[in-house]
C-alpha cells in the first residue's frame, strides 16, 4: 500500500506469511528529513487487516485522534486531522523503524516506546481509501505453506 503525501510518502508491502500469525512486512518512507526502510515479521495477520479497516474507517469518518497501535512496537497512526477531502496523518516509528537521524540524535528516554519526531502525511481521503483496500488485498492473497 502507498500513501503518498505532499511532504512526505509511506509504503508498505506485505511480503509473505512469517512464523505463526506473523507476516513480514516492508516499509519505506520518504520525507524532508531523509529516506529510509526496514522489514521484518511486525504485523499479524489480524493487524494487518485492522490497518487496511482503519485506513477506510479514516477516510469515510476520521475523527481527529484516532489512533492505531500494533503488538510490535515498530509502527504507529495517528489521525492529526481531517477535513474536506484531505487529511493529515501522523506516522510514528520505533525500534527498527527509527529513521537513522533519530538513532544518530536519539534524546529520548529508553523507555518511550515511539522515540523518534514522527513524520505528517498530508494525503488525500482517496489515497487513504486506495492504500486500504491495497493492503486488504496484499493480505487476502496471503498463502500458507
Amino acid at each position: 500500500m502507498l500513501i503518498p503525501g505532499v511532504q512526505a510518502s509511506l509504503r508498505l508491502r506485505v511480503e509473505g506469511p512469517a512464523a505463526d500469525d506473523w507476516v513480514v512486512v516492508a516499509v519505506s518512507v520518504d520525507c524532508d528529513r531523509g529516506s529510509w526502510s526496514f522489514r521484518g515479521p511486525f504485523l499479524t495477520v489480524s493487524e494487518a487487516r485492522g490497518l487496511s479497516r482503519w485506513l477506510m474507517r479514516v477516510s469515510r469518518h476520521g475523527v481527529p485522534g484516532m489512533r492505531l497501535e500494533f503488538f510490535e512496537p515498530v509502527l504507529a497512526f495517528e489521525l492529526v486531522s481531517g477535513s474536506g477531502p484531505t487529511v493529515v496523518l501522523r506516522v510514528l516509528f520505533g525500534h527498527e523503524g527509527l529513521p537513522p537521524f533519530a538513532k544518530q540524535h536519539d534524546e529520548y528516554a529508553p523507555s518511550e516506546q515511539f522515540r523518534s519526531e514522527p513524520i505528517d502525511i498530508e494525503a488525500t481521503v482517496d489515497a487513504l481509501r486506495a492504500a486500504g483496500d491495497e493492503l486488504r488485498h496484499e493480505v487476502q492473497t496471503l498463502r500458507w505453506t
